[in-house]
């Protein structure tokens, strides 16, 4: 229903600043989450020494003979033969300390569930051997089975081995556990009796960081960036903490010298263009992307294309017309490296572009390319019914508010934009409808009940 030129102006006076707000696109950038990708650490672990030969006080004098054929294939590490020799023999029969070298053998020789099965035969019998338990919970670590690892860790200790590299794996598989805090302390023992072992300071700085000890680990990280200053792990670590601490500035820094030193990676290229975003640094996050955009968009999971998807569509949300243009420039001989999705996205970004500079068949030719290519492409569809709306073709521009409107992602602005045509046509009914439709299901819009109730005073005095 429509209702004269005067109650339409009145209606304009009340709302219309309310209700043209759907322009911006859902492609803008978004302040997601930001983390730095590092490097996953990698952890050795050493027993120590070769397996050593049993003492003569423990073993009979066959076992003793035995041994000495035994051992000097361990030396030379040739422990398939040395296991041959043993396969030969009645394993149970053996004495405990000759089957603990057996399952040190077969520990040395990969051959995990088997040393388990040994090894913890012996400790039944000799439950204070501590070189048992030692090689026992190593088994136990390379197969990633942390709770019994630490229980003969922690017998090592009882048992009087003051060794770094018990310590240093018990502190392992506390923070594996999620149990940094008492990761702490093992690393920091390790540290003691092994000053000079980088793993232990990659571990315990872990586990600060983990326990949110953060002044403490910027400490122990100032001190290993001195000694390692060229060491790219270390300065995205030096970021990732500046993030939790919330300064975006250090991180910046740190991510920016990370990258002079060689790392870059799809992941934290992205971080650091966001952080560049938020920073308010525009121009250095477009150029950033536009450098390695040969790196982000060989990334097979899309990552490094929709970001540059997220700040092409920031700079068309703060209207930097000439930085979008830069960006775009650098994917021209590109974009068959693309996805479909993310092809038809960058058609929306050119034909934004285009009506930013009045070239509105440029525009078209761009939507409808975008539209052929994904046709469920709702920033496509709102953005070409603006332009029929323009040229007044309405029932073209209806169309396709009504396609958009069945994307959830672009529901809201569909209904909006199509309640805006309605007044502007002087269908107030059809606003009216519209504007509750959207209230129903966006009920944290309270701002559409003050138009609402404007719409309903306007037809009920028009009737």
């Amino acid at each position: 229903m429509k209702y004269g030129i005067g109650i339409r102006g009145q209606l304009f006076k009340v709302i219309i600043s309310n209700v043209v707000f759907f322009a911006s696109s859902c492609f803008g950038y978004a302040a997601s989450a930001i983390d730095v990708e590092l490097d996953v650490p990698s952890w050795q672990f050493v027993v120590g020494h070769l397996p050593a030969s049993p003492s003569t006080m423990s073993i009979t004098a066959d076992e003793r003979t035995f041994a000495k054929q035994v051992m000097p294939l361990v030396e030379q590490k040739a422990f398939d033969k040395a296991l041959r020799l043993f396969d030969k023999q009645d394993i149970s029969a053996m004495s405990a300390k000759l089957r603990e070298l057996y399952g040190q053998i077969l520990l040395s020789n990969k051959r995990y569930d088997k040393a388990r099965d040994v090894l913890s035969s012996v400790i039944e019998e000799e439950p204070d051997l501590g070189s048992a338990h030692r090689a026992l919970s190593l088994a136990y670590l390379m197969q990633d089975v942390l709770p019994q690892a630490r229980h003969h860790l922690t017998r090592c200790i009882e048992l009087g081995i003051n060794d770094p590299q018990v310590f240093g794996q018990l502190a392992y598989t506390n923070l594996q556990m999620g149990k940094a805090i008492t990761a702490i302390s093992g690393y920091q023992q390790a540290l003691l009796l092994e000053p000079d072992n980088e793993q232990w300071y990659q571990g315990l700085l872990y586990a600060l960081i983990q326990s949110n000890s953060l002044a403490q680990a910027e400490s122990l990280l100032t001190q290993m960036l001195a000694q390692s200053p060229q060491d790219k792990q270390l300065w995205l670590q030096r970021s990732q903490l500046a993030l939790k601490q919330g300064n975006t500035t250090k991180a910046i820094g740190s991510l920016e010298t990370a990258l002079s030193l060689g790392n870059n990676t799809t992941a934290n290229l992205v971080t650091l263009a966001k952080l560049h975003i938020k920073a308010g640094s525009t121009t250095r996050a477009t150029h950033l992307l536009a450098e390695h955009s040969d790196i982000l968009l060989q990334d097979t999971t899309g990552e490094g294309a929709s970001a540059y998807v997220d700040i092409a569509t920031h700079l068309v949300d703060t209207q930097q017309w000439q930085l979008l243009a830069t960006s775009l420039e650098h994917l021209s001989h590109k974009t068959q490296r693309l996805s479909t999705e993310h092809k038809s996205q960058f058609d929306v970004l050119h034909a934004q572009l285009a009506i930013s500079k009045g070239q509105n068949k440029q525009a078209l030719t761009r939507l409808r390319s975008a539209l052929d290519a994904v046709p469920d492409n709702g920033e496509a569809l709102l953005l070409l019914a603006q332009i029929y709306r323009k040229q007044h073709r309405l029932d073209h521009a209806k169309m396709l508010y009504i396609r958009a409107q069945a994307l959830e992602e672009t529901k809201q602005r569909a209904m909006l934009a199509q309640a805006q045509m309605a007044i502007e046509q002087q269908d107030y009914v059809e606003a009216l409808s519209l504007l509750r439709d959207v209230y129903s299901h966006y009920p944290s819009r309270t701002d559409l009940l003050h138009n609402i109730a404007a719409l309903e005073k306007i037809i009920k005095h028009a009737a």
